[in-house]
């Protein structure tokens, strides 16, 4: 009985989402939060060479730091590679993971250099199926993220899902949102947008912005600011 369930859970396929973003303060983490409370089952972990910030808001959760950059900021293969040999060896589904805005950078290239096909070969032999949910902003930061989303399609060439997300807080224009979503269909792959709060008066917005320094995530708050943060995560389909 117990090999027979051991080959069931072999056969799993397990689920690595990465967030990513050509830009430094686009939404990655808020992303990350919104979709680690929706998942509570999944295993958290934290790429964010710099701000650190998936580890204060998830506090709760006990996000795992995995480090990717060598000496010279470059993704280091083997860290990369090990990070999925370890996955493969949790009993667990689901992992997501905030991406800094050095490895997002280098994300591109390391799926170039190394070939998005032999990478989703591997991950393939691991019954490892990687998604990375590229963040887009609209205003200043449309062209600069659209950009980047070009760039992680154009390097993975098919082989690795990608998923545009339009972070909602920076809104796009009519011009903007058409190029968007035309872009997103012609490149045929999935687009969708989040948004933390809809109500951005600054009574809601410092509210939100106290519950993801405090790092204990919707449990325990009181269930009349709890409610502001439920839409957000139901309407996320990832």
């Amino acid at each position: 009985m117990k090999n027979e369930e051991k080959i069931e859970n072999d056969e799993i396929e397990k689920v690595v989402i990465l967030t990513a973003s050509g830009k430094g303060g686009a939404g990655k983490s808020t992303l990350t939060f919104i979709a680690a409370e929706k998942n509570p089952e999944a295993i958290i972990l934290d790429s964010d060479d710099a701000s650190k910030s998936s580890l204060q808001h998830l506090a709760y959760r006990n996000p795992i730091p995995v480090s990717f950059l060598d000496n010279s900021g470059r993704i280091d293969r083997n860290a990369f590679n090990n990070m999925f040999e370890s996955i493969a060896s949790v009993d667990r589904r689901l992992f997501i993971s905030d991406t800094g805005a050095s490895v997002s950078e280098q994300l591109p290239m390391y799926l170039e250099s190394l070939g998005a096909n032999v990478i989703s070969e591997l991950l393939q032999s691991f019954n490892i199926k990687l998604k990375i949910i590229c963040v887009v902003c609209g205003k200043n930061d449309f062209r600069a993220t659209m950009e980047y989303l070009g760039k992680l399609i154009e390097s993975s060439r098919g082989f690795i899902e990608i998923i545009a997300a339009h972070n909602r807080h920076f809104e796009m224009s009519l011009d903007q949102q058409e190029k968007f979503e035309l872009f997103c269909n012609e490149n045929k792959i999935q687009y969708l947008s989040y948004d933390l709060l809809a109500d951005k008066s600054e009574m809601s917005l410092r509210m939100a912005a106290d519950v993801l320094k405090a790092g204990k995530g919707l449990t325990g708050l009181n269930p009349f600011k709890a409610i502001y943060f439920r839409k957000a995560i139901q309407d996320l389909t990832l």
